[in-house]
């Protein structure tokens, strides 16, 4: 990587909004840019520096109207403007009665709603802080774009990131100045800016570290945000940034649509589309960032009842803006969708709640330079990978990054250092490995205590198992190793492999099953391996039948359920099973896992006119 970052005060210039012309193409708007003016907090010649810091009534410059003919017109950016600003004036009825402060004085009160729903975007914040940290580099300004009323500000270590300055940047300038007055509260010097993510003012080549905390989502072009932000960097400068994503309140957008389906006789968007994990790295890509990385992290929150989550999602000002959008939704229909929501998706445990899913795609992009490491020519390598790997399996070391790794400290990690373990971690060429001569999973991610209990291993803590797999990947990424030998780089590349592929083992049931079933020295079914039951493999049948003969989702809904009773019967048999050492049983039992897995596959993918395809 590049040397530490040059002062911001020099580096970051950004277009005064007065200045702004109207949206153009690409390539029009880079020549007709004007000069920008270098942004501080103090002087005079910041975009911030005439506007009144304390009026509660400020003006918010709008994101550009809606334009239906256009492909790339999603969202209706004036109403998600409208929305954040509002909930960022929103009391909570406990404090102001649902009315808005409106002077100076009372700004400790003001927003006090949307603090309570800061929730999501804290947890986002916080793993992007993680992130940050991650990087050995020092980083004297980061640019945060979707801040907020400063989310990253919590959670971001100065000493650790050497972070001076953070520039605030929203479209929403009651959210961006809710939390001002806590300014003093934090050691870094702050810096506002109201813009629009679609229409970025920074100048090209001039920021080190820009950071989206949840809010590319709401954008009508991600591919073009994306390379503005790419362009918008200093060669080695990275990019770190989140959105909402993937499964995003799956269980409120089915609800909503079967209540819909049944009471008025059709449906309409009522939960906004999500951008898949699978095409950011590919949009990364297109955009120009090298080295891309993407990953997906859940936070699932559960509420009394469907009407509390809703009002959340106000509050949090992620309320549905799709321009074609119903604004009404009748009492009727919503009542409907909450008894549909209990019954589809209410927690098991009883307590009367129902969960909502939150999926945050994060993503790492970083602009090309001559000094990051390149890939070696095909065939160029110097030493054998199985050499690397192999090992002694008479002598097999301890795991990597296991007993040298250092704890978290308290606190979340906000503090971590691997500078030392990254580097003693890569020194070792063996892994653990069990008795069959294969890798140790559980001893590879540090948790060999949890293959000691009673049944063998089988009951894994998901919450655990991704926290020690994150603590064991972090010592292997590419950037805290990008100084060291290729031959240890091509190690520890293969060490994350390995990892990862240990990760994905544990926490799936039926590759769990497989991996303790092999390691016990039991065979694993293949896929021609058939159900020995014949009433199972009756029920399969009719399932399948079920599948085929459906023509809308609620006829899909029963199989669901009545396959989630097999699959966790079978998943409850295998604990049994491994508990009392029954391999014979436990492999029967896998055999009816993969079937039920795959039954539920179908589920989630079925689509009216879609062919049902049973894989077993």
């Amino acid at each position: 990587m590049a040397g530490p970052s040059a002062s911001s005060s020099a580096a970051l210039r950004l277009i005064s909004r007065r200045a702004r012309t109207p949206r153009r193409s690409a390539t029009a708007s880079a020549s007709l840019l004007p000069p920008r003016r270098h942004a501080t907090s103090s002087s005079s010649s910041s975009p911030l520096a005439d506007d009144d810091a304390t009026t509660s009534k400020r003006t918010n410059p709008a994101p550009g109207a809606p334009k239906p003919g256009s492909p790339f017109t999603i969202f209706d950016r004036n109403a998600k403007l409208l929305q954040k600003s509002r909930a960022a004036l929103r009391e909570s009825f406990e404090v102001g009665g649902g009315q808005a402060s409106a002077s100076a004085e009372d700004r400790g009160q003001r927003g006090s709603a949307s603090r309570t729903v800061d929730y999501v975007r804290m947890a986002a914040a916080e793993s992007l802080a993680e992130r940050i940290l991650d990087i050995r580099r020092q980083f004297d300004t980061i640019v945060e774009l979707g801040s907020g009323p400063g989310y990253l500000r919590h959670f971001l270590d100065k000493e650790g990131t050497g972070c001076k300055k953070i520039v605030m940047c929203d479209t929403s300038r009651e959210l961006l100045y809710r939390d001002e007055h806590l300014d003093g509260h934090f050691p870094f010097e702050i810096e506002r800016h109201v813009i629009d993510e679609e229409e970025l003012p920074f100048e090209p080549d001039s920021v080190d570290c820009l950071v989206g905390n949840t809010t590319l989502h709401w954008t009508n072009d991600l591919p073009g945000s994306l390379i503005q932000i790419q362009r918008s960097l200093r060669p080695d400068g990275v990019f770190v940034g989140s959105l909402l994503g993937g499964d995003t309140l799956f269980e409120l957008r089915t609800s909503l649509q079967l209540a819909e389906q049944e009471r008025e006789g059709g449906i309409s968007p009522r939960v906004s589309p999500m951008t898949d994990s699978r095409d950011c790295a590919s949009l990364l890509s297109r955009a120009g960032f090298s080295i891309p990385t993407v990953d997906v992290d859940e936070v699932a929150v559960s509420y009394p009842s469907i009407f509390e989550l809703i009002h959340d999602l106000r509050d949090m000002g992620e309320s549905n803006a799709v321009i074609n959008r119903r604004p009404i939704l009748s009492r009727d229909t919503l009542l409907a969708a909450d008894a549909i929501y209990r019954a589809l998706h209410g927690n098991v445990d009883g307590d009367g709640t129902v969960p909502a899913t939150f999926g945050i795609i994060y993503l790492i992009g970083w602009k090309p330079d001559p000094s990051q490491p390149k890939p070696l020519k095909r065939g160029s390598a110097e030493q054998n990978l199985k050499d690397v790997l192999g090992g002694d399996a008479d002598n097999p070391a301890p795991p990597m990054g296991g007993s040298g790794a250092p704890p978290l400290p308290p606190g979340g990690g906000k503090t971590r250092s691997f500078s030392t373990s990254a580097r003693q971690a890569s020194d070792k060429k063996t892994i653990p490995r069990g008795p069959t001569g294969e890798p140790d999973y559980f001893a590879l991610l540090d948790i060999g205590d949890v293959a000691s209990t009673p049944d063998g291993g089988w009951s894994v803590d998901l919450a655990a198992l991704k926290a020690s797999w994150r603590k064991q990947q972090a010592l292997f990424h590419p950037d805290r190793l990008h100084s060291r030998p290729e031959s240890e780089q091509a190690a520890a590349a293969a060490q994350s492999s390995l990892i990862n592929k240990a990760y994905e083992t544990l926490r799936d049931p039926l590759l769990r099953a497989h991996y303790l079933l092999e390691h016990a020295g039991e065979a694993v079914p293949d896929e021609a391996e058939s159900l020995e039951d014949p009433s199972l493999l009756m029920q399969v049948m009719e399932m399948r039948e079920q599948l085929e003969e459906a023509e809308a989702e609620d006829e899909v809904e029963p199989v669901r359920v009545a396959n989630q009773e097999l699959y966790d019967e079978a998943c409850e048999g295998l604990k049994s099973a491994f508990a009392q050492g029954d391999t014979k049983g436990a492999r029967v039992l896998a055999t009816q896992l993969r079937y039920w897995a795959n039954i539920a596959k179908v589920c989630r993918e079925w689509a009216p006119g879609k062919r049902v395809e049973l894989e077993h």
